[in-house]
């Protein structure tokens, strides 16, 4: 939802989420998410591409709780892969019911935006 038109809301439960390209669980623009029990596993460290194993950014809030978020690694140090990468967000609550597991880095905040908690 880019054009800012209300505040559309969804939710990923229960998934297996692997064998994607850049991003596992993307949640962009004016949205809202709750994103709970799920395994999102990336491909370990690799050469080719950067992954994150889920992304909220520009605007969108999510709640993140109970995923298994693993194997995000991208091996050149140019970039770095993250499990959960928030950029520019509304605001996120990360449940400590979350695991991270071999990630090369398991959440990074950038442009932060928002407002943002540990619970």
């Amino acid at each position: 939802n880019t054009d800012a038109t209300g505040t559309p809301q969804g939710s990923v439960t229960g998934k297996i989420i692997s064998k994607y390209q850049k991003t596992g669980v993307l949640v962009k623009g004016q949205v809202s998410a709750v994103v709970t029990s799920n395994a999102i596993t990336g491909y370990g460290p690799v050469d080719y591409i950067g992954q994150n194993g889920i992304q909220v950014s520009f605007g969108a809030t999510a709640q993140i709780g109970s995923n298994a978020i693993s194997k995000n690694f991208y091996t050149p140090k140019s970039v770095t892969a993250c499990g959960l990468i928030i950029y520019k967000a509304g605001g996120v609550l990360i449940e400590k019911t979350n695991t991270f597991i071999g990630n090369e880095k398991d959440i990074c905040i950038n442009g932060k935006g928002g407002t943002f908690s540990v619970g």
